[in-house]
């Protein structure tokens, strides 16, 4: 326990984040906002932050194609449409084989794998999709993980209480 107490408790460094990635990973951490919202992307060798669409814009798409769902029409054009909004602008999201997604706001209800690419495919249909509350929370989770069958330490621990 005193392992993962120590690296909670220290300041986590961005090449700590990187070294639990894959070549072929890419954590989307969004944050929306007015006037503009943004995806810092980080990737094992880079890190960058893209500007998206404003909160307002991204809410609004986000709820329309919510109801279109909940009423049982067509999402497609809406899902497309929230694509465009959200992974086209960060290129790392079509060349990633793995999508680490930290969502802010109402991106909380918005389910990513299935949003539809330029070529009319879900993203859940050449990508796996995972969702983290944070970059850090995805580092100290991973950091046991055995990256040769993907299962974790039976040593390692993660404790909550009060």
């Amino acid at each position: 326990m005193s392992t993962l107490k120590a690296s909670v408790s220290t300041s986590l460094r961005l090449a700590d984040i990187q070294s639990v990635l894959s070549p072929s990973d890419a954590i989307l951490t969004f944050v929306l906002a007015e006037p503009r919202s943004y995806c810092l992307v980080i990737t094992r060798r880079m890190s960058r932050v893209v500007p998206l669409s404003s909160k307002r814009v991204i809410e609004d798409r986000t709820t329309t194609y919510r109801n279109a769902v909940s009423n049982k029409l067509s999402a497609f054009g809406e899902a497309r449409g929230l694509y465009r909004i959200l992974l086209q602008p960060v290129r790392e999201a079509a060349s990633a084989r793995r999508l680490i997604v930290v969502r802010d706001g109402v991106l909380h209800l918005l389910p990513f794998d299935a949003l539809v690419a330029p070529s009319g495919q879900y993203v859940l249909q050449d990508r796996i999709v995972e969702y983290a509350p944070s970059a850090t929370s995805y580092y100290v989770l991973n950091r046991f993980r055995d990256d040769t069958n993907g299962q974790y330490d039976a040593g390692a621990a993660l404790a909550v209480g009060g």
